[in-house]
């Protein structure tokens, strides 16, 4: 008989402690005992390492992997390589899953294909959305082929049935992927790229799964914290996206599509627009204007940006999206500054 446990929860854990009892709480709640918990501390120096042994304790299928501070790449690969699950799923040491998960998202598993996802919602102020219950899809062939496609430029098919807003093919949890599948097509998270990883990591698996079951039901609450990788300054941020773009190029060009390096075309620009907003334009970002100019331009005008600009298709963005990219396009950067200053004033409501 089969002892091995049928999913393999894997937490990354970094100086969460103000949020990370709420997580693994809810990960406990699972009524199933014939799950696992891996909780993988990245070298946290606040309280973290204490919460994890207080539910280690209380709760066998929870184990403790530590490691010295290597970013979340490198502890989501830890959690990789200890999970004994015929699934994984992956979820972030600050975020938390629905009340009712068992009943509303593992039950209704397809064991048959690669990978079952399911929707997700923000949380905000602690303040726990209302779960969204939705219709099951499966996604197989072509379908596949442009959820792939839409972890470089999810407009494509912005409104479709197909691919419902509440679930988000490009992030790494909210997902339960065959542990086997991985092992056999050698998936991996690259431990160079310390932004963007979530993209790099579903463009490879997405290629070579051969079906998806989507349970478009809240099952992942996702919390907006001003104090993660995602949403503070970050005066690196242009070294992350340099590494971030030349690692998607390379598996680009092994996918060999058309349409994917058109699309990727989209990706570099939005992903430049991002870093150039989490530094060069963060209010936290204390540098003279002079020097932020200069950092920007060396930006603008690195091979990736230059070549995507030559010939982006414009007709696969939004509305806004056109309008910052060809400001960025001019490379000028107090024009650049100009823009987002009323983008911000007009989203506050001035």
């Amino acid at each position: 008989m089969d002892s091995s446990p049928y999913i393999s929860f894997i937490v990354s854990i970094y100086n969460v402690a103000a949020f990370l009892e709420d997580c693994v709480q809810s990960l406990c709640a699972i009524q199933n005992r014939n799950i696992e918990i891996l909780l993988v501390n990245d070298g946290s120096t606040d309280e973290s390492l204490t919460i994890c042994r207080k539910f280690a304790e209380r709760d066998s299928r929870v184990r403790i992997l530590s490691q010295e501070n290597r970013g979340l790449p490198a502890s989501r690969n830890k959690g990789l390589k200890h999970a004994k699950g015929k699934w994984v799923c992956f979820v972030d040491g600050d975020d938390c899953l629905i009340r009712d998960f068992e009943s509303r998202i593992i039950s209704q598993m397809d064991d048959n294909v690669d990978v079952n996802c399911f929707g997700y919602q923000r949380m905000t102020d602690g303040a726990e959305p209302e779960s969204i219950e939705g219709k099951n899809i499966y996604l197989t062939g072509g379908d596949l082929k442009e959820a792939w496609l839409r972890i470089l430029n999810k407009d494509i098919s912005r409104g479709s049935d197909r691919f419902p807003d509440t679930v988000l093919f490009e992030a790494t949890w909210s997902k339960f992927i065959q542990k086997e599948k991985l092992q056999q097509q050698k998936i991996y998270f690259d431990e160079n790229v310390s932004w963007g990883e979530d993209l790099l990591f579903n463009f490879k698996l997405m290629q070579r799964i051969g079906s998806m079951k989507v349970i478009d039901s809240t099952g992942y609450y996702y919390r907006v914290n001003a104090l993660s990788m995602t949403q503070k300054y970050d005066p690196r941020a242009a070294d992350r996206f340099r590494l971030l773009v030349r690692a998607m190029g390379g598996e680009v060009q092994k996918a060999d599509s058309a349409e994917a390096a058109k699309q990727y075309q989209v990706f570099v620009l939005k992903q430049l627009l991002q870093s150039v907003q989490r530094d060069m334009l963060n209010p936290q970002n204390t540098r003279p204007y002079c020097r932020r100019r200069a950092d920007y331009r060396m930006l603008r005008h690195g091979g990736e940006v230059t070549r995507a600009l030559k010939s982006f298709p414009y007709r696969f963005v939004r509305p806004v999206y056109k309008l910052a990219i060809g400001v960025a396009a001019t490379g000028n950067f107090g024009l650049l500054c100009f823009f987002y200053r009323i983008k911000q004033w007009k989203e506050g409501g001035g």
